[in-house]
């Protein structure tokens, strides 16, 4: 890839409240392998009327492509 990194579209359903960022990206982090320390949380959201929260995410290759 062009910028060393992958992006994620993520649903997490049934929840009560909109999560803290901190812990949609330890969930994600322990459920795909990812080193946390490589993961950015771009934008986080509920659905209007739902209790789906969307988050989308940006995982990159190592942290000299993170800082740059």
């Amino acid at each position: 890839p062009l910028l060393k990194r992958v992006e994620y579209e993520i649903e997490i359903s049934d929840v009560k409240a909109t999560p803290k960022r901190i812990d949609v990206l330890k969930q994600l982090s322990a459920k795909m392998g990812f080193d946390p320390k490589l993961v950015i949380e771009d934008t986080i959201y509920t659905r209007a009327d739902t209790s789906v929260v969307v988050a989308y995410v940006k995982v990159y290759n190592d942290e000299k492509t993170l800082e740059a």
